[in-house]
């Protein structure tokens, strides 16, 4: 890899992709070393001792059997008595949080960290990223996606050690109690980070974005980053959200990206769709990633529908413990989110292919029923089934809503084992471009025929990374 003298950005050269990506093949470890200072910085606020040779699991063992009742209490319930909480007239997220900090460092942050992951790979692979960024993350809460950043450049590090890498943070949230704990994890986690990738926080912002009027930053940024922000359980968040990150874009370098992670809830994704909708149909931005059109540039979006990237982690520590006392939720290995990269330069991971003489739009597929076809396509979601994985795609052709899954276009069951054979030793993820020569169209349905697509032995698989 190197660095274009330009524009600063980051290079593959030869082989670097395919190896960059091979570190993707497994499912995703949370570090020990994050959960134990996670902990440490638990232990700090509750005024508890600590041995610092003690390792995650004697740590969390010596957590006061009180404290752990009450993370698996907040954790059950944060998110289902927020409403009754916003009657006493508190501003929603403050007594959505009230007293239940630490709680959510032990359980969220883990969860969100491998999230920006994707997004991040999205804009490397098209030699979007720099070797300095200068990041925003709105919404900062415990530190989850300027860890995750750490984390991908730390990788990127020791991946490449004859380049230097520098993060510069500029953190904002409306809760006091989280950016003390982000700064807090950020500064202690600097001491694991490779010699060449240097981190700082250039500034804390204690402040509530009810309006635009609320930004006020100095400087432009490489990245803006916003996770979890623009829910549903984030009320004045959610109703303000265009006018918001419409603002962010003065703020926003030329070449600079808008990364917006929400969760895989159906109706966080309605709203998420809508906002994004309403950002590119009234020329704020342009989508990036994941929603390209594969025949013609999308200028307006109209669909809703519901899907889901998923990452794969091996369940932490902290969890396997507070699952042990009692904990229903955590035991999921893979995490579902959804996630928009906005730009103001009109750039976009995939260009439109414009030639479609020898391929087959999704939205004509009907009149195929039992024919062979080509066709090109971004992959919607991947569904992962054990030896089998489920693949929905989207080309741009089709507007889905938010209940429309079903009569989305799909590809039959695979075997995991075949598609290596076929050549594919990478993981397939969500948006992606992915091309198939040789496929064949099926009728699937009683009343109403909707295509499916079938992998054949003559069927030949590219996807482009």
């Amino acid at each position: 890899m190197r660095v274009d003298r330009l524009d600063e950005t980051l290079i593959f050269e030869s082989q670097d992709k395919e190896l960059f990506l091979s570190c993707f093949q497994e499912p995703r470890k949370l570090p020990e070393y994050i959960e134990k200072e996670i902990l440490k910085l638990v232990f700090d606020s509750l005024k508890l001792d600590i041995n610092g040779n003690d390792d995650v699991t004697l740590l969390i063992k010596r957590l006061p059997t009180p404290f752990i009742n009450k993370v698996i209490f907040d954790v059950e319930s944060m998110f289902s008595d927020e409403m009754s909480l916003y009657s006493d007239g508190v501003h929603e997220s403050a007594a959505l949080y009230l007293g239940r900090h630490l709680s959510y460092l032990m359980y969220y942050l883990p969860v969100n960290v491998f999230k920006v992951w994707k997004p991040l790979v999205d804009l490397q692979v098209k030699d979007k990223l720099k070797w300095k960024m200068r990041i925003l993350d709105i919404g900062t809460g415990p530190g989850s996606v300027a860890v995750g950043i750490m984390e991908y450049y730390r990788m990127m590090a020791e991946a490449f050690p004859y380049l230097n890498f520098v993060l510069s943070f500029v953190l904002l949230d409306g809760q006091r109690e989280f950016l003390t704990i982000a700064k807090r994890l950020i500064n202690s986690l600097t001491a694991y980070m490779p010699p060449n990738l240097f981190v700082s926080i250039e500034e804390s912002i204690c402040r509530t974005l009810d309006s635009p009027e609320d930004i006020s930053v100095s400087g432009e940024f490489d990245l803006i980053t916003m996770s979890n922000f623009l829910t549903i359980n984030e009320m004045r968040n959610s109703q303000n959200a265009v006018a918001i990150v419409s603002a962010l874009k003065d703020s926003l370098k030329k070449d600079g990206s808008v990364i917006i992670i929400e969760n895989g809830i159906k109706n966080n994704c309605l709203s998420f769709k809508t906002i994004r909708n309403d950002l590119v149909n009234q020329g704020v931005y342009n989508v990036y990633s994941p929603c390209n059109g594969i025949w013609q540039p999308k200028k307006e979006y109209s669909c809703t529908c519901f899907n889901m990237v998923r990452c794969f982690w091996e369940i932490p520590l902290i969890y396997k413990f507070l699952r042990d006392h009692g904990l229903k939720k955590g035991g999921r290995y893979d995490v579902p989110f959804n996630y928009a990269i906005l730009r103001k330069d009109g750039k976009t991971k995939y260009r439109a292919e414009g030639n479609n003489r020898f391929y087959v739009q999704l939205k004509d597929l009907r009149e195929y029923i039992d024919r062979t076809v080509n066709v090109k396509a971004i992959i919607r979601t991947v569904i992962d089934r054990g030896d089998k994985i489920s693949v929905s795609l989207c080309d741009g052709s089709m507007d889905l809503g938010i209940d429309d899954d079903s009569s989305a276009v799909w590809i039959e069951p695979v075997d995991k084992e075949w598609l290596v054979k076929k050549g594919l030793n990478l993981p397939i993820v969500a948006a992606e471009k992915i091309t198939l020569k040789k496929v064949k169209v099926i009728a699937h349905g009683t009343f109403v025929v909707i295509p499916r697509l079938r992998m054949q032995g003559s069927t030949e698989i590219e996807i482009e990374y």
